[in-house]
């Protein structure tokens, strides 16, 4: 199982965990009692991390062992951007348009980093698989060029010999 299909079923299971430790007080009545929302809602976002897990993990197996190298950053500004932008406008609607709108450009900032982030993992992607499968056919054509140019300087000196061989 993949690392990131064993954080969702973990978490998963931590929730359930936290919701059969609810089944005792089921029975308490009064303010201090459960409300079926509280083990419901608990519950289902078990089932929805378990489910969640269940899906990654099938297409981490699906991928198979000869995909090639994934470039993962470490950490993402543009990321962090995105969020307090979306956290500002959320916040607007309280404080008012100007927050909105200041969130707006705040979003539309980190949207430009993710896009920026993405073209570079594709190109540093694409330099690794030519990196790899590449360092071969970089030296078969650096070899096929070494060969036509010692044929050509064969093919020159020849010439030059019977030049001078000649009188010439």
């Amino acid at each position: 199982m993949k690392r990131a299909a064993i954080v969702l079923v973990g978490w998963g299971l931590l929730l359930g965990a936290m919701t059969a430790l609810q089944a005792p007080f089921a029975s308490v009545k009064g303010p201090f009692g459960l409300h079926p929302i509280e083990y419901v809602m608990l519950g289902s976002a078990s089932i929805g991390c378990l489910l969640a897990g269940a899906v990654v993990w099938a297409l981490d197996t699906r991928a198979g062992p000869d995909e090639s190298p994934r470039v993962i950053a470490d950490g993402s500004l543009a990321t962090a951007t995105l969020t307090v932008g979306l956290a500002l406008a959320l916040l607007g609607a309280g404080f008012g348009l100007w927050l909105i709108l200041i969130g707006a450009g705040v979003t539309a900032l980190g949207l430009g980093g993710l896009v920026r982030e993405g073209l570079a993992r594709r190109r540093a992607q694409r330099s690794a698989g030519q990196g790899a499968q590449g360092s071969a056919g970089q030296r078969a054509q650096r070899s096929a060029r070494q060969r036509a140019q010692r044929s050509a300087r064969q093919r020159g000196q020849g010439a030059c010999e019977r030049t001078r061989g000649s009188g010439r």
